[in-house]
């Protein structure tokens, strides 16, 4: 083969090569794209109506009892819609979330109406405050995990878009309050006492 017989072979593995290549890197970029876009979409779909329904609502309420308690001016207990937020976007949470939803989901409202039952009812079968209240601090304590997941994936999501990370100062504020909140045995005696 002479010089230029192999000049015309490596202009067409050159030619042949930089096709490939250009298709490889054309690829990646919509696989990033896709990938950018499925974020931004888990982001816009759920986090960011979770986190404006917090903002909506005052810490003192930030924990599973008293946003059940509370009714807004809905006539919906907050906690409705929060609920409804989490069971409608599960396919937009990062894998941990939906686990615990489903967990929050099938306690929440029996540990809630056991907890009625032994506080309001007077019935001397009745199960003992003292084990319910254990029960709605369970569900306390999983629907602070909830939050807390969902404001750590949000912030990060935010990260990863290049978005201002508006859950940032929420999980924040959401922390303190936790830690400062009163505990839930001395709240019910304090109820209980008023209802008799």
């Amino acid at each position: 083969m002479n010089t230029s017989n192999w000049l015309s072979v490596l202009t067409m593995i050159v030619s042949i090569a930089s096709i490939f290549i250009s298709g490889y890197v054309s690829s990646r970029n919509v696989i990033k794209k896709l990938g950018n876009d499925q974020k931004l979409k888990r982001y816009q779909t759920y986090y960011i109506p979770f986190i404006k329904a917090f903002y909506e609502i005052k810490p003192k309420y930030w924990n599973f009892y008293d946003l059940r308690s509370t009714v807004s001016k809905d006539n919906e207990s907050l906690i409705f819609n929060i609920s409804s937020l989490l069971y409608k976007n599960l396919e937009y949470m990062g894998k941990d979330l939906p686990p615990l939803v489903a967990k929050f989901n099938l306690i929440a409202d029996d540990r809630y109406s056991t907890l009625s039952t032994a506080l309001y009812s007077g019935f001397i079968n009745a199960p003992s405050v003292e084990e319910s209240i254990k029960g709605v601090e369970e569900v306390n304590e999983l629907f602070d995990k909830i939050v807390v997941e969902t404001l750590q994936e949000a912030t990060q999501l935010a990260k990863e878009l290049k978005l201002e990370p508006i859950a940032k100062p929420l999980l924040s504020s959401y922390l303190d309050q936790k830690s400062r909140r009163p505990r839930l045995i001395a709240k019910l005696r304090s109820e209980q006492k008023d209802y008799k």
